[in-house]
């Protein structure tokens, strides 16, 4: 009888230790904030804030928006429609038309720009807010008056780190040089 004592003694005791181990155990833990404002949408709103504040390098505060701006466009020389001596011409550095056109998860924004002189290549800027995870596509043509003929084209995905570093300088097709600019847009 003695025997059977201890033995249930035993078994309580384990029984006693496994229920207070689980309690402390970290799948169970409940953040103190959390369970502070789950019941409110202003709660939750404030728990962000906190959150932010406490943690200023989070994702959260990393810039998701930003002022794109075509900065330059270079394209190789091509040769020019026409007649037999125009067809035999070099356009050193042609007029190009640069059409983008950014396809978000509800908007397309378009955008165009020419370049307004051959020989300075004065380009003009085209400036328009990005988000991330926008997909940029630009399409290059020669804005010449005797062709308009497709010189290259280019997907973009705007990541983060694009967004973050703010310059773009991309090669394609016939295009040597295009540069895009981001300016981060704080939330």
């Amino acid at each position: 009888m003695r025997y059977l004592l201890l033995w249930f003694t035993a078994i309580a005791a384990g029984l006693s230790f496994q229920t207070t181990a689980a309690a402390e155990s970290p799948g169970t833990f409940h953040d103190p904030l959390a369970e502070l404002v789950a019941e409110s949408p202003a709660g939750r709103q404030l728990e962000c804030q906190i959150r932010r504040q406490l943690q200023p390098n989070s994702s959260a505060n990393r810039p998701r928006r930003a002022l794109l701006t075509i900065q330059s466009v270079e394209a190789a020389p091509t040769r020019a429609g026409g007649s037999t001596w125009e067809r035999a011409s070099w356009i050193p550095e042609p007029d190009l038309k640069v059409i983008a056109i950014c396809h978000g998860e509800t908007t397309q924004r378009y955008v165009t720009a020419v370049v307004q002189d051959s020989c300075t290549a004065a380009f003009d800027e085209a400036a328009f807010s990005v988000e991330e995870g926008d997909i940029l596509h630009l399409w290059v043509y020669d804005n010449d008056c005797l062709c308009d003929d497709k010189v290259g084209d280019l997907r973009i995905e705007c990541t983060e780190k694009l967004l973050a570093e703010g310059r773009g300088n991309f090669s394609f097709g016939q295009v040597r040089s295009l540069t895009v600019l981001f300016s981060p847009i704080q939330p």
